[in-house]
C-alpha cells in the first residue's frame, strides 16, 4: 500500500486500477457468457458462443489478470522488502552503519573543496586570508599544491593565534597582519616543535569505507580531516575530503 493508503487518504491509483480491471473482466466474462447462453437457448444456434468464451476470451483475459496480479503483488513485495531494509539500517550500530558507506559516495569531491593553492596564494597577507568570504563559515583552510596534492591544513585559530602572539611580543599590529602565507608557513616549519596543522591530517585509499576513515582520523592527534587519494598516500593528488562532522552526521542512528 502506498503512503496515501497508509495515512488514511485516497487509495493508491495503481491499486484501484488493478482491482477495477479485474472486476471488469470477471463481470464482463459472466455477462457475455450469460448472453451467449440465452442466445443459444432462444435462437437454437448450437454451441458456437460458449467455445468462443472458453477458448478465446478466457485465456486472453486470464493473461491480463495474471499480469496485473504479478504487478500488484510484486509492488507490495518490493515495498515490504524496502521497509524491512530500512528497519535493519535503523538497528545498526554507528560503527556498522558507517562501515557500510564508501568514502567515494559521501566525500566532498576535490573540485568542491574550498581551498587555497600554495603556489598562487603564498604571497597573500594573513589579514586578507582571514577575510576571504568563502572561508567565513569554515574553521579550517585546506592548502593544495598545483598538482592537487595536499600541502597543509590550517585552522583559522592558528592564524589568529599567530597574529595575537606576535603583537603580544611587541611586533606592530600592521606588520603582523601583513605577514604572508609563505612567511607564516616558514615560521611554523622552523619552530622547535612543528605545530599540529602541519601533520594533523590522515589519508585513506579510494576503496576505503567511512569506518576506516574514522579509524585513520582517530590515529592522528588533533586530526579533523581525512583526504582520499587513489592509494591512500599523501604524495598522490587528492580525490576528496571527509571531515569529522561528516562522519558524525553519517553515524547517527
Amino acid at each position: 500500500m502506498s503512503n496515501m493508503t497508509q495515512q488514511g487518504g485516497a487509495p493508491d491509483f495503481r491499486e484501484r486500477m488493478s482491482k477495477g480491471i479485474i472486476y471488469t473482466i470477471v463481470t464482463g466474462t459472466l455477462a457475455i457468457g450469460v448472453f451467449l447462453l440465452i442466445a443459444e437457448i432462444c435462437f437454437n444456434k448450437g454451441n458456437s458462443g460458449i467455445p468462443f468464451v472458453t477458448q478465446s476470451l478466457l485465456p486472453l483475459w486470464g493473461t491480463w489478470v495474471g499480469t496485473i496480479l504479478a504487478f500488484y503483488f510484486g509492488k507490495s513485495n518490493f515495498e515490504a522488502v524496502s521497509k524491512s531494509y530500512q528497519e535493519v539500517i535503523r538497528k545498526l550500530t554507528p560503527e556498522e552503519k558507517i562501515a557500510s558507506l564508501r568514502v567515494k559516495d559521501v566525500m566532498v569531491p576535490f573540485d568542491k573543496i574550498v581551498a587555497l593553492t600554495y603556489g598562487k596564494d603564498k604571497g597573500r597577507r594573513l589579514e586578507d586570508i582571514l577575510n576571504i568570504e568563502d572561508f567565513k563559515q569554515r574553521s579550517r583552510y585546506a592548502i593544495f599544491h598545483e598538482d592537487g596534492t595536499l600541502a597543509y591544513i590550517v585552522h583559522r585559530s592558528e592564524f589568529t593565534r599567530y597574529i595575537s602572539d606576535n603583537v603580544f611580543n611587541g611586533r606592530p599590529i600592521e606588520e603582523v597582519k601583513a605577514t604572508t602565507l609563505e612567511e607564516f608557513i616558514h615560521d611554523g616549519l622552523n619552530m622547535p616543535e612543528p605545530p599540529a596543522w602541519i601533520s594533523a591530517v590522515a589519508f585513506v585509499p579510494a576503496t576505503a569505507n567511512l569506518l576506516e576513515a574514522k579509524q585513520a582520523m582517530d590515529a592522528v592527534k588533533k586530526c579533523h580531516d581525512v583526504f582520499i587519494t587513489l592509494n591512500g598516500k599523501k604524495e598522490e593528488p587528492v580525490l576528496g575530503l571527509i571531515t569529522n562532522s561528516m562522519i558524525l552526521e553519517h553515524s547517527k542512528v
